[in-house]
């Protein structure tokens, strides 16, 4: 994903961050931004336990493409619909992603970054120093679950699965 960051640069004249917010971002309404040295007192900051203590975690790692995306879990839930409505890329983008799609070790195939379950509903994890997430999306597309921690013994997908089944029940 890092060379792919390069490659979009040197395609398009943007950067991917500039590219992201201007023909995903601001069009899904959505406030992301790529920046992984973005600094903020607004900002959650990620932990790992130590015993009975937490320590902050951050990174120094500054590389563009392979994450260092900041948004809520309300915004992760708001991307989801994307892939209803298929505003930003169409359809056939959203098809595209799966035209390469590999089985997993866990029974979904996984394709451009989403893991797609026998039931038809997709999702994406992510975790990061003491950040965790998980986007869940129902096979109808129209329920789209996200969950995020700044903590990384937290299971978010059991618990976006749990959310998103009381919704489908």
């Amino acid at each position: 994903y890092v060379l792919l960051a390069d490659l979009v640069e040197r395609a398009s004249g943007e950067t991917l961050p500039d590219l992201l917010a201007g023909e995903v971002f601001r069009p899904l309404g959505l406030d992301l931004a790529m920046d992984p040295e973005f600094e903020s007192d607004d900002l959650a900051r990620s932990y790992e336990r130590d015993g009975d203590e937490f320590d902050y975690q951050k990174s120094g790692w500054t590389q563009i493409g392979d994450g260092g995306i900041h948004g809520t879990a309300r915004e992760l839930a708001l991307w989801g619909d994307n892939y209803r409505t298929g505003e930003v890329g169409g359809q056939e983008l959203l098809d595209a992603q799966f035209a390469d799609a590999v089985p997993s070790d866990w029974g979904s195939e996984y394709g451009a970054g989403i893991d797609r379950a026998p039931d038809g509903s997709i999702g994406h994890t992510g975790a990061w120093l003491g950040f965790v997430s998980a986007l869940t999306i129902s096979a109808d597309r129209t329920t789209s679950v996200a969950v995020t921690c700044n903590l990384d013994e937290v299971d978010v997908e059991t618990i976006a699965d749990d959310i998103r089944a009381i919704w489908e029940n």
